[in-house]
């Protein structure tokens, strides 16, 4: 398993973008181009995803990717077991016996394609955060050390 990306490192590596935004928007200001947008409202924004624990979503999905497995296992020795029933055990009493042990093996299956879904969506829900706070990483990052018009602040 690879480990989780920490979103704090992700974001430390664009951060000094976040100096553009600190030193052009007071003069923005100042003309009266930008009234509600501050560099603190911006680097707020910027770091509401540190603290962000992926590694314990990456773990969750590892450990119901295990547990599906397992499920998965057991549901098929059940089925089995009831498939084997017609050879040793007949009559309306058997009948009725498998069907309603057919329910249940039905009901592990949902229970067991679940647990796999669940962690899938957690893996790809850490991989996709990770992502977008790279994303947005690169973005800001490439405003530092730009110029408005070749001039600096």
């Amino acid at each position: 398993m690879t480990p989780a990306p920490d979103p704090a490192r992700i974001l430390d590596t664009g951060a000094g973008g976040l100096t553009f935004f600190a030193d052009y928007l007071p003069c923005a200001h100042q003309l009266g181009i930008a009234t509600s947008v501050t560099a603190e409202s911006l680097r707020e924004r910027y770091d509401e995803q540190r603290g962000l624990d992926l590694a314990t979503l990456v773990a969750d999905a590892s450990d119901l990717a295990r547990l599906a497995g397992l499920l998965g296992g057991h549901v098929e020795d059940q089925s089995g077991h009831v498939r084997g029933l017609p050879g040793v055990w007949q009559g309306r009493a058997a009948d009725t016996a498998r069907s309603r042990l057919d329910a249940v093996v039905a009901q592990g299956w949902a229970l067991q394609s679940g647990v796999d879904a669940l962690s899938r969506a957690l893996a790809a829900a850490a991989a996709d955060i990770a992502a977008i706070v790279g994303d947005k990483a690169r973005v800001v990052g490439a405003f530092e050390g730009r110029l408005v018009g070749g001039r600096t602040a």
